[in-house]
Order: structure tokens, then sequence, then C-alpha cells
């Protein structure tokens, strides 16, 4: 979603092997009273396995060499397919390095911080480094799931730093064949974890007769062609702690080896335009793709543009020169400084807005960034879950229902890919109520002449097979005969038929535009006048092609009571809120209803640009009344096993 601030927190497309036809066959409307179609077709079950509740760091070789896989947590999560990242977009890698980790994350189960940190840009975000000054630092499950879930591999560290770093050091590296023992164990804790590689950071000088071992280590990691290995730019070809803050002669070999770098963040304009110059020359004559990511050290010491929510200067002088990566070193500085930045009575303990200054913070550091790391990176799946929760609340809810007034945190809760690109006044997230989860997505929309509104998923997917939308309405509203808000879930189409020139008689493609209501809160059709409104706001028809809208054929509505939750006062209510709950289900693969016959606009030339709430208010509505709708979940299922480059727009 553009322009919010932490908003569909439980965005999930999962990977699923079973094949679209048999998720979507032999399911029934018939069955909704107890929600089983629509979970066998828009949630089909997943099962978690995993052998403790928390995760802990490895400090010591004699602790590596003693490890045996059933201490390690593992979330069964595999790594979630992406589209191609376009050339003209770096790479960005995130390096995690908060507060020493293993903090609220390490529980697997979570805990009863309701502001734990969190990260919001996936979307933008190739690659991701839980990092600790252990020698081994093992992500958390709940980073490894989460990570996976958006499609970004997760990689632990290696670190070697200080006398007991040189120790360990001299030790691993005695001879290649020890060196190479060692890293089959790291191979092996990473496939225990489930997570996708490791950063090697070796911050000690060395010996320079310790150097061919080194390599050997560093290789012999990337052997495993599955892992991601990321050098990180400290020693050199001699031995010598010697940072060089870009390519060259004195640490390309360990580039090569791992495939990847980290520079370190001192850089200057001069070393990037060299170090731009360096890693052509080399991929030229690689059989495999290099990476370089300039760091960017959040705390700005010694990066250009000082750190901070200046770290976008830095940024941009990294893509300007377009065959570079950026390295994001410890983002989680908006969260840290967050209490020293808050207001008087935040910094006293406020939770409420505490939590709303850690995610208006973290907006504000990567608004100025966002621009500038290129396209989002799509998820190819066939699912798109989002119950607008961040993982985190000061109490839960289930269908509804509050079932618990104690404060919560949890990676494990499935969190969305989306965009975010600042804030938008009208666009914020409610803790007081949540379908699932601990919030909601609160949409703020006024009367008189700003009668309709649009949220978009930008959707490059193939056909829909069934949806639902969960909503709720201010409670004034609710005793009102009629419902003062119709909102409509619509689906945007466009495809491209050939036609002949009557002038010149060569064949010409003509864009045509569909639009197909796939639910809507009214119990019946779509008056005519509310179908040209929605029609008119996407401008169908316009620029010479033709239009179409059909409506979804079978379609279930139900009300079901839920809770309030008072955060100011921590006063629980029960009752006061009704959810209304609209499921639909397509009757055939066409999506063509009874009215309407004509599937050819289904083929493979027809894309699905957008999926758009919209809100139609009647014009009853006085122009300075509100009208807050509150989105507590929506659910889409595809027919075809086809990509689904899902961002939310």
């Amino acid at each position: 979603l553009t322009q919010f601030p932490a908003l569909v927190h439980s965005l999930q497309i999962p990977c699923h092997s079973t094949s679209p036809t048999a998720t979507a066959s032999g399911s029934s409307l018939d069955a909704y009273s107890s929600d089983s179609s629509e979970e066998e077709i828009l949630d089909p079950e997943v099962s978690v396995a995993t052998c403790c509740s928390q995760s802990q760091p490895i400090k010591s070789l004699n602790e590596l060499a003693a490890w045996r896989p059933g201490q390690t947590v593992r979330q069964p999560s595999a790594l979630a397919p992406r589209e191609d990242l376009p050339t003209s977009s770096p790479r960005v890698l995130v390096c995690h390095d908060m507060q020493g980790g293993y903090l609220d994350d390490a529980y697997l189960y979570g805990n009863a911080n309701a502001s734990a940190f969190r990260l919001f840009h996936w979307h933008l975000i190739d690659s991701f480094v839980y990092f600790s000054h252990h020698l081994v630092t093992i992500p958390p499950a709940g980073w490894v799931d989460l990570c996976h879930r958006h499609g970004v591999p997760c990689l632990g560290t290696f670190i070697a730093e200080w006398d007991s770093g040189l120790e360990a050091m001299r030790q691993l590296l005695s001879n290649e064949k020890d060196a190479i023992g060692w890293a089959d164990r790291l191979i092996d804790l990473a496939d225990a974890g489930g997570f996708d590689g490791w950063l090697i950071n070796v911050e000690v000088a060395l010996p320079a007769e310790l150097v061919p071992a080194l390599q050997a280590f560093v290789r012999r990691l990337k052997s495993k062609s599955s892992l991601h290995i990321v050098w990180y730019d400290s020693v050199i070809t001699d031995g010598q702690l010697l940072w060089q803050n870009s390519v060259n002669a004195l640490n390309e070999d360990f580039l090569i080896a791992a495939g990847s770098i980290l520079l370190n963040y001192c850089w200057t304009a001069d070393l990037l335009k060299s170090t731009a110059g360096r890693l052509a020359e080399l991929q030229s004559s690689s059989s495999s793709a290099l990476t370089v990511y300039v760091g960017v050290d959040c705390f700005g010491r010694g990066c250009p543009g000082g750190g901070g929510f200046n770290c976008s200067e830095a940024v941009r002088m990294i893509v300007e020169n377009q065959q570079l990566g950026v390295g994001l070193f410890a983002p989680g500085w908006a969260y840290e400084t967050c209490r020293s930045a808050a207001e008087p009575d935040e910094a006293d303990g406020d939770a409420a807005n505490l939590w709303e200054s850690l995610v208006d913070r973290t907006l504000e550091f990567w608004a100025g960034m966002t621009p500038l790391l290129g396209e989002p990176r799509p998820l190819a799946g066939r699912r798109l879950n989002t119950a607008f929760c961040l993982g985190q609340g000061v109490c839960k809810w289930d269908r509804g229902r509050l079932v618990s007034t104690n404060a919560w945190n949890s990676l494990r809760t499935p969190m969305p890919h989306y965009w975010l690109c600042g804030a938008e006044q009208h666009l914020s997230l409610c803790r007081s109520r949540a379908w699932q989860g601990g919030g909601c997505l609160r949409v703020a929309l006024s009367g008189g002449r700003r009668r309709r509104h649009r949220r978009q998923w930008r959707l490059r997917i193939a056909f829909v097979r069934a949806l639902k939308l969960v909503y709720s309405l201010d409670s004034v509203f609710e005793d009102r005969p009629l419902d003062p808000v119709t909102v409509c879930l619509v689906a945007k189409y466009r495809r491209h038929s050939s036609s002949v020139d009557s002038i010149g008689g060569g064949a010409q493609r003509q864009q045509q535009q569909q639009l197909i209501v796939l639910c809507h809160s009214s119990e019946s059709r779509l008056s005519c006048s509310e179908m040209a409104t929605v029609q008119s706001h996407y401008s169908v028809g316009s620029g010479g092609g033709s239009s179409q809208t059909l409506v979804f054929p079978r379609t279930v509505r139900r009300e079901v009571e839920g809770d309030a939750y008072s955060e100011a006062g921590g006063a629980a209510g029960h009752g006061g809120v009704v959810w209304h709950m609209v499921y639909t289900e397509a009757a055939d693969p066409a999506l063509v209803d009874s009215n309407n016959k004509d599937a050819g606009y289904v083929d493979k030339d027809c894309v699905l640009e957008q999926l758009c709430l919209f809100f139609i208010l009647p014009s009853r509505l006085e122009s300075t009344e509100p009208v807050c709708v509150y989105l507590g979940q929506v659910k889409v299922a595809l027919v075809r096993d086809r990509p689904l480059a899902a961002t939310c727009d």
C-alpha cells in the first residue's frame, strides 16, 4: 500500500506444493458456515515443526565442534520465489546489528514487548544478515521465517574480533584441511537452521601464512551452491587488517572466492568510481555473478552523509554507479534512537505514543531512500493474505473477538510485503479493534464530493479464484437502516487484441480494459450509477479500447459481532463492533456470470493490473461528517499457478 505507516503486516504468499487445481476443486460455498470452503481455497494448512523455543549464538570453536542439529531452532518455511530484479535497481543488503542481537526476537513464540523492532520495507530488500558480536551468529527462527515469506535470503554471521577472535582463527586455519572441516560445520549449521548463508567478517590481523587456508575456508563455503556468502572488507591478501572501502588488488581475491563483498563505510566518490570500474573488469572474466554492496553505516561513523536521516545522501552516491549495491548497516538506528528523540510523555512510558513514534520514525528514515532503491521486488505465488497486523499488539483478537488483553509480540505472525512511501493522513493503524491478530487498517473517508477512495494492490497475476474481504465501520453508522458505505473489491484487467487498420491494411494492437467487481458489501447488485462511478474513476473505455464489467455470481455475506479495546484507558469492551465479511468464489475459472458468457478476455494476453479496494459514500452524508472503514482482512486465491507480482500500492 503506498503512503502509509506500517500497514499490512500480514501479507503472505506461501509457496505450497499443492497444484492449483487440487486446492480449487471440490470446494463449495454450501460449507461456508464452517469456513471449510474458504480455508481450503484461500489458506491451505501449513504444518510447523520446531526443535526448541529460543535461538542462541555459538561463542567459541569448542561450542561449534560440540553442536548438534537438534540444538538449532528451525522453521520449515521455503524461500518464496521472486521475480527477477530489474537491472536498473541496485541490490540491497540489510545488516541487522540491533543492540547486540538476541533480544525480543530470540524467542520463537515471542514475548510481551508490543513495540519490538520491526523491518517494514521488505519489498526493497534483497538479502538480510542477522548480526551480533559472537563468533557464530545463528539467525533466530522468527527472522528466518519472516525473510523467507518475503523471498529474502537470511544470512548468519561468522565474526572474529579481539584477542579471542585471533585465537579462534589460528585454530581454525591451522591447515587447509581443518579450515575446510570448519567450513563444512557452518554449512551443516545453516542447513539445520534453515537459513541461507553467511557474512564472513575477519577483523583481526593474521599471519600471512594463514591467508591461503582462509581463502580455502571461504571457497568451501561458496562451494555449497545454495548458500549466499558475503565477505566483509577487512583482512587483505597479506593478512593485514586494512579496510579498503573499495574493491582493488588487495581484497578482490576474497570477492572472487565468496561471490559478494560488503565494503566498509568510509568510502569516497572517487573510490566508488574505481570500484565500479574494477568490478566490471572482474565480472568480464568471471563465470559467476559478482556483487559489491557498499556499506552505509546508519549511525554515520565515517560514512558520507553522516548517517541517520541523511543515509539517503550516501545511497544516492552509490546508486549513481549502477553496478554497485547498497549495504545498510544497523537500520535499527531509527528504533534505538527513538527514546532519546521522544517527547517527555512518550519517554515516561506511554506505550501507545512510543509505538507510534517508532513507526513514524522508521518510515521517515526509509522515506528518503525508497525512491533510490529501484523497483519493488515482487513475489511470485498464488495467494495473498493480509490481516493488517504487525505481529505485535497490546491485545489479541481472533475472528473479531478479544481473546487476550496481554501485550504480545511474535515474528511468527505473517507480515506483509508491501510498498511504503511515507504517510497519508487518511490511513493509520488501529490497535483498538482487529479481525485477526493485534490491529487493523483504519481508512478515514470524508463525505460530500470525496465519495471515492482507492487503495491498490498492483498484481501481475493470472485469474482470481476466490476472495474474502472483512471490514467494519464506525459504530455510529452500525445502527442506521442503510449501510452508509459501499465497499467494492475491483479487479482491473488489461489485454491486447489485434485489429486491421482500415487505411493501411496492417494489423494493430489495441488495448482493452475490463473491470470486474469481485465482491461488494451491498445485498444486491451495484446500481447503474454506482457502477458508472467505478468505471469513470478508472477511465475504462477511454483511449479507443473496449470495456466490460462482470460481477462474481457466487457471494456470501455474514456479520460477526466483535469486541473493542481502549488502549489509552486499558479497558476492554465486549461487543460494540460489527465485522462485515464478504466471501466470493468464481463459478468457474473463466470468471463469467450468468449474464455474460463471453470468456474471450481470459487468454494469455490478459493481465490483471490492479486489485483495488473502492469505497462509495452516499451523497446524503454531509461533507464534514467523517467515515472510518476498518479493514480487517483481505485474502486472494488464484486460478492458475502463474507468477504473482504483489506489491501493495
